[in-house]
């Protein structure tokens, strides 16, 4: 290896905002946040959120300025606010005809509190070929899902009556295996979404901003072309930039040369 070659390589191991780092933990913000080598962390009333799409959903979301919500029956977890033992007949009934109000009544918009595992992003990105949206959400619309070995016993003799905190472990509570998603979650009122080409949507407002657009490591859509429609729609304070996987470790972090 060539002295200009080491020393060119030992540049793009130093990450382009080093500074940000610190700013992310002293937020306390654990340390690997992928974020954190590209922007500096949310306002102390906000934290960040990460939605993973394909890229045309995505750019169709900056444009419009709207997420798709989603339908609890149309989850890919069959256990959805299912959290609760049901072995009893009794129980299951119950619990399931509170699931069936809830997914007439409530959607459901579904983040990450990261970008840097490779696995959401083949899972939900297309295999790296999609984007994924960072946003500012206000503290205390969202919820963190709690991931849990066995189903929750509710100690339930007789009526099944759920208390309020009894209710958000409902909405909360999925399997251990779904742990490397990270997930954070908002239930909306079916009166806060509107309808779109058969799908439902809710919109960008002063409680979920537009912060980052990460494009994935294999997305093909020129990086330039997206800054300019983020910028038209949202303003010049959205980062844009791609992810590239890390080479010490198994996470995705920023592709320096693309941070603004």
């Amino acid at each position: 290896m060539t002295a200009k070659l080491a020393i060119r390589q030992k540049i793009r191991r130093v990450p382009y905002h080093r500074e940000y780092h610190k700013l992310w933990t002293d937020a306390d913000y654990p340390p690997g946040m992928a974020s954190a080598g590209a922007v500096k962390p949310p306002p102390k009333e906000c934290r960040p959120a990460y939605h993973f799409t394909k890229a045309q959903h995505a750019i169709d979301d900056i444009e419009h300025r709207c997420i798709k919500v989603t339908r609890v029956s149309e989850a890919n977890d069959p256990f959805e606010f299912e959290g609760y033992n049901v072995n009893d007949p009794h129980v299951r009934s119950a619990i399931r005809n509170i699931k069936a109000e809830m997914d007439e009544k409530l959607r459901l918009l579904c983040f990450s509190n990261n970008w840097a595992s490779a696995a959401l992003w083949a899972h939900y990105a297309r295999n790296h070929t999609g984007i994924c949206l960072g946003f500012w959400a206000k503290r205390g619309t969202l919820l963190d899902v709690i991931y849990a070995k066995d189903r929750v016993d509710g100690g339930f003799k007789g009526q099944v009556v759920l208390s309020p905190k009894m209710k958000e472990l409902l909405i909360t509570v999925k399997a251990k295996v779904w742990e490397y998603e990270g997930e954070i979650r908002r239930c909306v009122s079916v009166d806060e979404t509107f309808e779109a080409k058969g799908r439902q949507f809710f919109r960008f407002d002063d409680t979920l901003k537009l912060s980052e657009v990460i494009l994935g490591e294999r997305c093909d859509v020129n990086l330039n072309d997206i800054r300019a429609l983020v910028s038209k729609r949202h303003g010049p304070r959205v980062a844009v930039y791609q992810a590239r996987s890390a080479w010490a470790s198994f996470n995705m972090v920023p592709r320096e040369r693309t941070i603004p």
